[in-house]
């Protein structure tokens, strides 16, 4: 027990001076989810399927109904991503990517009308998560006639 107190003692100041974070985090069993490609899409599937279906409610933020920014908060969440809580905030939350670079965990934004901005997050193959005003949280395609003709920009919150 004397090692254990004398170890902690001595890697406790190391953290105020840039320890690493990773030794920092195995030594002290913290767990945070690794942002790699393998692990992003199912983090995102796990919190598709955690919202699957919850109806879409302008303003709301849990199971009642959610809007298209508080999903795609909650979603990045997923991926150990801190994303701000409005459209707007999120459209600058990142590095913009053109559609053709989009990578899963993205954000994709569409102009659905003159003054409202909606969100969803990329899947992969064209697909994106959102909460849509007719279906509730859904998965939907870039391709599709409606999206297309309305998407206005990715952008990039995984570093």
């Amino acid at each position: 027990m004397k090692y254990i107190t004398l170890l902690f003692i001595l890697l406790v100041p190391l953290k105020a001076f840039s320890f690493s974070p990773n030794v920092h985090d195995i030594l002290f069993n913290v767990h945070h989810k690794v942002k790699t490609k393998k692990n992003i899409i199912p983090a995102i599937k796990n919190g598709y399927y955690k919202w699957k279906g919850v109806r879409y409610k302008y303003g709301g933020t849990d199971s009642s109904g959610i809007d298209c920014s508080a999903l795609t908060q909650e979603l990045a969440e997923e991926l150990n991503v801190h994303l701000p809580r409005t459209t707007r905030q999120q459209i600058h939350a990142g590095k913009t990517v053109s559609q053709n670079e989009l990578a899963a965990g993205d954000l994709v934004f569409f102009q659905t009308s003159e003054t409202t901005l909606h969100v969803g997050m990329y899947l992969e193959e064209g697909r994106f998560i959102h909460a849509s005003t007719r279906n509730g949280v859904t998965i939907s395609s870039l391709d599709n006639d409606y999206w297309k003709e309305r998407y206005s920009k990715g952008i990039r919150v995984i570093a």
